[in-house]
């Protein structure tokens, strides 16, 4: 992530203990490649002067990043987070968060004094694959930002499903910096939450962690539809799965937003479509009345299902799907697998691309000549 250092004349600091370890965990961070490290020179020249404060190792760090403070302050207009260091807060994990556009996590120097809490962020998803997929949308992100020399540096946690609310109070109530990323689980729009994501509740900071819930109903749900289409006709599908996902690849192209709130793990029945709409309004009847195979269909032109229904069955694609496709998927470029996605699909990748990048970019791998 960034740390950016909030304007101050060391000079005018009592340079005790913690404020000059703080200081060299900040570096060191930088050092190891886990953040940006963003100052005005004075920060710096102050450091590098210092040898009487400060060892070999983080005056060479605080002059590695010194030379690169060019390339990387406009990144701070770019992503829609960063972290700012203000020494003049002495009250210890003192924080503010501002929550506009670009949020902008406010903390003491003293917070870094400690080494735990100067690591690499965390990232809490309900799958360890739920990680892997967004980190391909931030790469996605990268490409089209032309950030390509710049890195990523995260620390993965596993919520474990169920137990994902139960692993973000712990990491908030240890007082590390995190992001956490869940499925919102919802069937239509305006629907209800799933029960993980209603555990963690709507607030979106929790000490020094935000909560993020997808639009969609699940990471799969953001897979492209040429992606499992290759998958279910590579693999050992039943004929009764495979037509049925042809049958939704027509509603998903008669109404684009209909992919998103499709449960692609456990599928669904046409009833629940016609209850879901009767409940939230249009959005699944409109779309399966588009297709010449449901619109002749009385339960949906009336909207109701009858006694004497033989409803129609929208099968799954199992709990294997997002590890399947992102075999597929590490094999490829995102931005050649963006040509062959919808537009809607691309535009939640760049969203959570760029919040991914934003809480876990780092400094280049290599320095630029």
């Amino acid at each position: 992530m960034i740390i950016k250092i909030k304007p101050i004349d060391l000079n005018s600091l009592e340079m005790d203990e913690k404020i000059i370890s703080s200081i060299d965990n900040i570096l060191k961070s930088f050092g190891e490649k886990k953040h940006i490290i963003l100052a005005e020179k004075a920060f710096f020249s102050f450091i590098i002067d210092r040898a009487d404060l400060f060892g070999v190792n983080s005056r060479r760090y605080a002059n590695a990043a010194l030379n690169q403070q060019r390339e990387l302050n406009a990144l701070t207009k770019i992503v829609n987070f960063y972290v700012e260091v203000d020494f003049s807060l002495n009250k210890f994990n003192n924080f503010d968060i501002s929550n506009d556009d670009r949020n902008i996590l406010t903390i003491s120097a003293d917070y870094f004094s400690d080494t735990k809490l100067i690591q690499s962020a965390s990232i809490i998803c309900e799958d360890i694959n739920d990680i892997d997929l967004y980190e391909l949308f931030s790469n996605y992100f990268v490409e089209q930002a032309r950030l390509n020399h710049l890195s990523t540096s995260f620390n993965k946690v596993n919520g474990g499903g169920a137990n994902t609310s139960k692993v973000f109070d712990k990491t908030s109530d240890d007082g590390v910096i995190g992001l956490c990323i869940v499925d919102s689980d919802k069937s239509h729009p305006l629907g209800a939450r799933g029960s993980t994501s209603k555990k963690l509740g709507t607030t979106k900071y929790k000490n020094r962690c935000r909560l993020v819930i997808i639009n969609a109903h699940e990471a799969e749900s953001l897979i492209p539809v040429h992606i499992i289409d290759e998958i279910i006709h590579r693999d050992t599908y039943e004929n009764h799965v495979i037509d049925s996902f042809d049958t939704m690849k027509n509603i998903f192209s008669a109404s684009l937003n209909t992919k998103l709130y499709f449960d692609h793990k456990e599928g669904f029945k046409l009833k629940d479509a016609i209850t879901l709409d009767s409940s939230y309004g249009p959005f699944w009847v409109p779309a399966l009345k588009s297709t010449k195979k449901f619109d002749h269909l009385r339960c949906v032109n009336e909207r109701a299902c009858g006694e004497d229904c033989s409803c129609v069955s929208f099968y799954g694609l199992g709990d294997t799907l997002l590890e399947k496709s992102l075999v597929i998927l590490k094999k490829n470029k995102m931005s050649s697998v963006a040509t062959k996605t919808s537009e809607s699909l691309v535009m939640e990748w760049l969203s959570l691309g760029k919040l991914f990048f934003s809480w876990f970019c780092a400094p280049p791998t290599k320095v630029r000549q």
